[in-house]
């Protein structure tokens, strides 16, 4: 028992004192977080590449892991942004049309049970704070 205190202290110390600090960041403007309500499902940020992107949901992969599916609202009602002059634009229906596979992208959804919907998808953009 007493190892595992030391070990513990030990590991402690190692990670306080002697390992840099990294935090991983983005560039870009930066995103401003939707206002919520008490009542409001939770909202999860969803980082990864966009493996899928189909009129009903994305499929994202974050590197070799598995993939997860975001349902879209209808209605054109999920909308997407891109960076442009050092601000986010709003991209028409059209333009989401044309959005590729393998961009990354940054989603703010809501989480209904096991479903993901997004609200906003910030393309070329990952999660990471600025």
């Amino acid at each position: 028992m007493m190892l595992l205190g030391i070990g513990a202290v030990a590991a402690v110390a190692v990670d306080r004192w002697l390992l840099p600090q990294v935090l991983p960041t983005s560039t870009g403007p930066a995103i401003e977080r939707t206002e919520r309500g008490p009542t409001d499902p939770p909202l999860v940020w969803i980082a990864g590449s966009l493996d899928e992107i189909g009129e009903t949901q994305l499929i994202l992969r974050d590197g070799e892991g598995p993939p997860i599916a975001v349902e879209r609202f209808s209605g054109g009602a999920t909308r997407f942004f891109e960076e442009e002059g050092g601000d986010w634009r709003q991209l028409e229906e059209e333009e989401v049309d044309g959005v590729t596979t393998g961009q990354e992208a940054c989603i703010e959804a809501l989480a209904d049970g096991e479903a993901f919907l997004a609200i906003r998808v910030f393309l070329d953009r990952t999660c990471a704070p600025v």
